[in-house]
């Protein structure tokens, strides 16, 4: 199992950019056929180092989560949604070892 985390500052961390960005992130459940799992998760502590908002996303494999790369991330609706928010973002992908 691939999980990606996606963190997102917002430059206007208000709430009701907060809930667009959240509701936009979560209408991609059930579009996209091998993203296995997706949640969105917004940030309660409100600190100057905190990310908005969280975006963890599950794949089966490594090769799934690059076609999403390949066909999702990369497309212009997703830069126009990136330039809009005016958001900086933090990636991390890691593998969970299912024992």
């Amino acid at each position: 199992m691939i999980t990606n985390n996606l963190l997102l500052k917002l430059k206007d961390r208000n709430d009701e950019n907060i809930a667009k960005t959240r509701d936009m992130l979560l209408s991609m459940q059930g579009k996209i056929e091998f993203l296995h799992d997706l949640k969105v998760e917004v940030d309660i502590r409100h600190g100057t180092s905190s990310y908005d908002v969280i975006l963890i996303t599950k794949f089966a494999s490594m090769e799934d989560f690059e076609a999403l790369v390949q066909r999702f991330y990369k497309v212009r609706s997703c830069q126009r949604f990136i330039q809009i928010s005016n958001c900086d973002t933090h990636d991390f992908v890691y593998k969970l070892n299912l024992r």
